[in-house]
């Protein structure tokens, strides 16, 4: 030990600097009461040995809790989220019980963060910190390229918008459409933390940093508890009666299983149903596959064409989207000629000619066939002789000097 003429006192050392220099280790008693209190040193965190460091107080100024990530971008403010891509580091191995650092490493790979791109972000993970209290995981630095401390607890300022309306104290946070920024939550979905600030601008564009406690969760909303609560509490009562589209939004993905209820309104991809529909309503689809239409007791079933006469159609058509069969709102009908399967069509009358055979598959020896000539016959009308499966025959008593067209249809 050595006491210099300044009154310092050196040991392990001849020249000492400061009122006690001790250039080797210290080692103590504790026989006092225990506190929560720090013990910190001047100069770079080191987590190994060091030298030439005076012991000071340690500030409990900054908010927040944060750990070292890889990252492709971002600033101090920025939301960020894990990425498909990893990084590999090595941290020293360490004793759990003791925290004492052990003489091996430890292999481990980690997400690559980078700025959120969208609304609701899904995965989330933190907020880039701008001066954190203390940082956790330095070993991914000695790999790492953009390295950022990730605020995961605790008072961290947060780029906000209003995108999504004003912020107050108390409001949930989560990401928005501007990359990296936040906005206000009114959905539910993953949140970064609550707001504790006040945040107005008629610019949704305009971006500024407020304090926000970062604890990553998922929020819902008061209207959507509450309205899950009620469905809870009908249905346990043998209920399940309500209008769900007061939710903001219900999507159904894969399958809605319901007992029996009663519904405003229901978006869904795929709606399946096995037994009854009861639509008190109106049912609006682009397109409707049925087995069987039948009409109520004592109803009639009416196709309603609403739009101005001639305008719209009832339209019946084949596999080949094909109209076959049609009725407009002016009453025309239209009836498809599909050449031997055709139930209309026009024949002729050679000249001389007093029989015709017309061809087609619909008619049978019980089909009602009429026919119409397109020309004057005089005293010799047009009339069916015979009908048979496949053919019938159509016959007028004194033949012609020139050609007779007549039109025909058959109805089964």
């Amino acid at each position: 030990m050595r006491i210099n003429y300044n009154g310092n006192v050196g040991i392990g050392t001849t020249a000492p600097a400061q009122e006690l220099e001790v250039n080797g280790d210290i080692r103590l008693d504790s026989n006092g009461t225990a506190t929560t209190n720090g013990l910190c040193h001047s100069g770079a965190d080191s987590d190994t040995t060091f030298s030439d460091r005076d012991i000071v107080a340690c500030s409990a100024a900054p908010g927040d809790i944060a750990e070292w990530y890889e990252t492709k971008s971002g600033e101090p403010g920025d939301i960020v989220y894990t990425t498909g891509d990893t990084i590999t580091y090595k941290s020293p191995a360490v004793n759990a019980a003791t925290g004492e650092i052990l003489n091996k490493n430890e292999t481990l790979t980690a997400s690559i963060l980078a700025k959120t791109t969208s609304p609701y972000q899904l995965n989330i993970l933190g907020v880039i910190s701008t001066s954190p209290y203390e940082t956790f995981g330095k070993g991914i630095r000695e790999e790492a390229i953009n390295e950022n401390p990730i605020g995961i607890a605790g008072r961290v300022p947060v780029k906000v918008s209003t995108i999504n309306g004003n912020i107050k104290p108390g409001d949930p946070i989560t990401s928005s459409s501007i990359p990296g920024v936040g906005m206000r939550s009114t959905v539910p979905g993953p949140i970064i933390g609550i707001a504790l600030d006040h945040y107005s601008n008629s610019n949704p564009n305009n971006i500024e940093k407020i304090l926000v406690s970062v604890n990553l969760s998922w929020y819902e909303p008061p209207s959507y508890t509450n309205k899950l609560q009620q469905i809870i509490s009908d249905f346990n009562s043998g209920l399940w009666c309500g209008n769900l589209d007061t939710l903001e939004n219900l999507n159904i993905n894969n399958t809605l299983n319901v007992n029996q209820g009663m519904f405003s309104k229901i978006t869904a991809v795929d709606l399946t149903v096995t037994r009854d529909l009861d639509i008190k309503g109106i049912l609006t689809s682009n397109i409707l596959e049925a087995g069987t239409i039948q009409a109520l007791s004592g109803k009639d079933i009416v196709f309603k064409l609403t739009e101005a006469l001639g305008n719209t159609k009832f339209d019946i058509q084949n596999n080949l989207d094909q109209s076959v069969f049609s009725v407009d709102s002016n009453g025309k009908i239209s009836i498809k000629s599909d050449d031997e399967d055709s139930s209309v069509g026009t024949s002729v009358f050679e000249i001389g000619e007093t029989e015709v055979i017309v061809e087609t598959s619909v008619v049978t020896e019980k089909s009602k066939i009429f026919v119409t000539p397109r020309s004057s016959v005089g005293n010799a009308p047009l009339y069916v002789e015979e009908a048979s499966d496949g053919s019938f025959i159509v016959k007028m008593d004194s033949p012609k000097d020139y050609e007779v067209k007549f039109d025909w249809w058959v109805i089964n």
